[in-house]
Order: C-alpha cells, then sequence, then structure tokens
C-alpha cells in the first residue's frame, strides 16, 4: 500500500510537497523536483519558501500562519526553479497528520498556459475597448430587453455623467432619448424588432447635454452566438448633423442655381423663336437661290442651339433628386412605340435603383432604334444574371451598329442627330454605378446591356433581402 501511495505521489504531473507546520520540507515529488531543478536532498529540511521568489516569501509565511489557525484554500504564489525562472502556479494546501504529526499538504500546479490565456484574453478585451471607446459613432451594447450593458466614450460625451450611472437601465429611459415620448416609444419598438432578428434603421434627433439638437443616423442590430441564438443587441448612431446642414445647403445653392439656370434658358429660347421666324421670312422673300441656301444653313444651326438649349433643361433635372427604386417592366408597358413595332417585354418582377430620370433611359433606346435602326419591327427586352450583377438586354432586328462605333455613340454630339441621347442615358445609368455597353452585331440588330451592380437590383416580391426595417 504504502509502495502505491509512494508511486503515485511521484508520478503526478503536480507539484506535490509537505511540510512540517513551520513550513520545513519534509518530501517533495518527482514532478517538482524535475521543473525546479533541486533534487531531493536539496529540498529536504529546507523551508517552503526556497522554490519561491524573495518578494514573495513574506507572503508564504503570513500563508503558513493562516494555514494551522485553520485558514485553507487556494494562494496564487508563483513557484521559482533553481535557475530562477518563475513558473506561474495556484497551490491547494490542508492540514494533515503523518506518524502522530501534524503536516501541511500541498499541491502546486503549472498556470503558464492558463496565465497566458488570461492575459491574451486581457490583451484582447483592451484592443476591443480602445476600438469601441475611439469609434467615431455612438454604440451600446444591450441584453435582449434593452438593458444597457455597456456605452463608448463618444456616446457619453452627449450625456451628463459616468457609463456606470446607465448601466442597466433601459436604454429608452435614458438622457440620449428622455427629452421626447415619441422617441422612446420609437426605440422601444427598434429593440423589440432587434430582439426579433430584425436590424432597425433610421434617423432620429436628440439634444446633447449642451442643449443642441444632434442629427443621428441610427440603427440596432441583434448579435447571436455561434447556434444563431440572439445573445446582444447593438446599438450605433452616427452624428450626421452637420452633413446634414452641409446637404441642405448645397440643395439650396443647387435649386438657386437651377432657377437662373430656367430663367436664362426661357430668356434665351424667347430670343431664338423670333429669329427663327425672321429668318423663314427672309427666306421667303429671297429672289437669289444661293441666298435662299446660306439662310436655310443658317436656320438649322440656330434649330441646333435651339435643341442644345432644351437638353440642358433635361440635363438640370440629372441628379437633382434622390436615387429610388424603379421598376423597369412597368417603365416599358408604358413606352409609346409606333403601331408596326413590337416590344417583346420578358423582365421579371424586379426593381432597379436609379436615378428619377431612369425611365428617359428607354424612351432614348426605343428612339434610337426608330432612328437609326432602318428596318426595326421587333424590340425584346430581357434580364439575366451575369458575374457583375444583373444585366438587362435591350435588343432589335434593325440593321445595327458598326464594330467602330460601339464606343463612340455615348459620346456627346456623335451621329448624324443631336448625338445626346444615349450620352445622357450613360449620365442617367452612372448616378448609381449603373453601365450600358452595345454589344450586338452589324447587321443583326443593335444590343444594348444595362450592367446593375448587386445591390442596386431587387426583387419585387421580396424588396428587403437583408432583413432590414426603417423606421
Amino acid at each position: 500500500m504504502r509502495e502505491n501511495l509512494e508511486s503515485f505521489f511521484n508520478e503526478i504531473n503536480d507539484y506535490l510537497f509537505i511540510t512540517d507546520t513551520s513550513g520545513i520540507i519534509l518530501m517533495t515529488n518527482s514532478s517538482l523536483q524535475k521543473y525546479t531543478g533541486y533534487r531531493d536532498e536539496e529540498l529536504h529540511r529546507q523551508h517552503i519558501s526556497t522554490i519561491h521568489p524573495p518578494e514573495f516569501r513574506d507572503e508564504t509565511g503570513i500563508i503558513l500562519n493562516g494555514i494551522t489557525e485553520g485558514n485553507l484554500g487556494s494562494h496564487f504564489i508563483p513557484v521559482m526553479t533553481k535557475e530562477g525562472e518563475i513558473i506561474p502556479a495556484e497551490t491547494r494546501v490542508t492540514l494533515g497528520t503523518i506518524g502522530g504529526n501534524k503536516v501541511i499538504l500541498g499541491v502546486s500546479r503549472n498556470i503558464s498556459a492558463l496565465k497566458e490565456a488570461h492575459d491574451s484574453t486581457l490583451e484582447s478585451e483592451r484592443r476591443m475597448r480602445a476600438v469601441f471607446d475611439q469609434s467615431f459613432q455612438l454604440a451600446g451594447i444591450l441584453d435582449r430587453k434593452g438593458r444597457l450593458l455597456n456605452v463608448n466614450r463618444t456616446a457619453m460625451k452627449y450625456v451628463e455623467g459616468e457609463p456606470d450611472d446607465y448601466i442597466g437601465k433601459y436604454i429608452w429611459n435614458t438622457e440620449w432619448w428622455t427629452e421626447r415620448l415619441d422617441l422612446q416609444d420609437k426605440i422601444k419598438d427598434a429593440v423589440s424588432m432587434a430582439a426579433g432578428g430584425v436590424m432597425v434603421k433610421s434617423q432620429t434627433e436628440i439634444t446633447d447635454r449642451d442643449g443642441f439638437l444632434r442629427l443621428l443616423d441610427f440603427s440596432i442590430r441583434p448579435v447571436r452566438d455561434e447556434n444563431g441564438e440572439i445573445i446582444y443587441l447593438v446599438p450605433e448612431a452616427a452624428d450626421i448633423t452637420r452633413r446634414k446642414k452641409a446637404e441642405d445647403a448645397l440643395i439650396q445653392a443647387n435649386h438657386k442655381l437651377l432657377l437662373l439656370n430656367s430663367i436664362t434658358r426661357h430668356d434665351i429660347l424667347n430670343r431664338v423663336t423670333p429669329v427663327l421666324g425672321f429668318l423663314e421670312i427672309v427666306k421667303d422673300n429671297a429672289s437669289d437661290p444661293d441666298q435662299s441656301e446660306i439662310l436655310e444653313k443658317l436656320k438649322s444651326q440656330v434649330k441646333d442651339i435651339e435643341n442644345l438649349i432644351k437638353f440642358t433643361g433635361l440635363y438640370d433635372k440629372l441628379g437633382a433628386s434622390e436615387p429610388s427604386w424603379q421598376n423597369p417592366s412597368r417603365i416599358l408597358n408604358s413606352l409609346k412605340a409606333p403601331k408596326e413595332i413590337a416590344i417583346k417585354n420578358s423582365l421579371p418582377a424586379i426593381e432597379v435603383y436609379a436615378d428619377p430620370m431612369f425611365e428617359k433611359v428607354f424612351s432614348n433606346l426605343l428612339g434610337n432604334s426608330l432612328m437609326h435602326g432602318k428596318r426595326v419591327s421587333e424590340i425584346s427586352v430581357s434580364c439575366r444574371r451575369t458575374d457583375e450583377g444583373i444585366s438587362i438586354f435591350w435588343k432589335d432586328n434593325g440593321c445595327g451598329i458598326p464594330e467602330c462605333n460601339k464606343e463612340k455613340i455615348f459620346l456627346r454630339g456623335f451621329g448624324d442627330n443631336s448625338g445626346l441621347g444615349l450620352f445622357l442615358s450613360k449620365e442617367i445609368l452612372s448616378i448609381t454605378n449603373i453601365r450600358i455597353q452595345e454589344c450586338g452585331k452589324e447587321g443583326e440588330g443593335a444590343v444594348f446591356e444595362i450592367i446593375i451592380p448587386p445591390d442596386g437590383c431587387r426583387s419585387v416580391n421580396n424588396p428587403e433581402k437583408e432583413n432590414i426595417e426603417y423606421l
């Protein structure tokens, strides 16, 4: 039996020791000797403080006194090897009896890996906290019921007090929102939706601690664990007060500029109209054929000026309003094509995020087919998913476009007429990063491909693929 106990004592990986009640070492196991570098005879009858760093020896004495008084438990005093290397350790002790004498039985465990993991966790938390606090956005962490678990320094700049004053409170009952009851209800609804798995976005106003009104781009989203269960909610907000003021100022300036353009355009057209009339009168009264030809050319030039002035009216509208989701199939169905031309609409139920002038793109494509296709009798419009997103194809059965002109047709002024239709179409589409190109074969008809990025197209039946709600 004794041999078995000695075998167990020496084979266990933890450091085992037995001392008398004053701390004099009576026995150590092989693991302690192996990892500290001491031989058994070097430790025998030495004080237990021998295997601890000098700065911990006073603490070792206090612990020994406590043990003899019955204060048992765990102690985190490092072990020091013979060469002076420090080993983080956790030591548990108890009182026992050997040969009628009271002894202290101890076991120390090397917790280097645990300490490294703990230190790594603390460092990771420090980094995350630094990122959390240094963010330009107001941010926090909520439990599923909407109680505040954490809040960053940026958010605290808008209210009085310290973070601890807010921890545990329902977010709608904190100073960010208590100025207005309607906002409290709005935030409470947002928390409820986020707890149900929906990301919520809205623009909202708060009054900061200095009494200034601030406009926030606010969101709250659920955070899930590895099993897909919602464990936290993360509210975030960006202060867009300055940006909104700049946008409003830009809108005002743009409005004034558009008004000035409109007045100028109106005045120029009012002067062009009588000039065309006078040229017509002079031409009718001209007796010299050469003179009539010159007057006809002059009239054509003035007419071009009139068309260009009218085009600037269209171009003024470009980007004047925010892009929106538009249904290309409905736009196609509203086109007024000649009776002899059939338009086959094969588009699915989709919406495209584009400038409000998006419908002008299709009317320009129709005009291009009628004017340059020569023998067009059928137009088909279809849709296909590609590596670049979604492509809408406009195809006619006309004469097609020569290879050398495929890029030139989108340049301003190119072509026999005004050369502005396809140029304007390209500009309209580029507002929301949509591209257009011609990819047909000469002699087989024109094929215009409208390339829409993945985030610029959605299903009419499932518009909120990302499960986002806007309040």
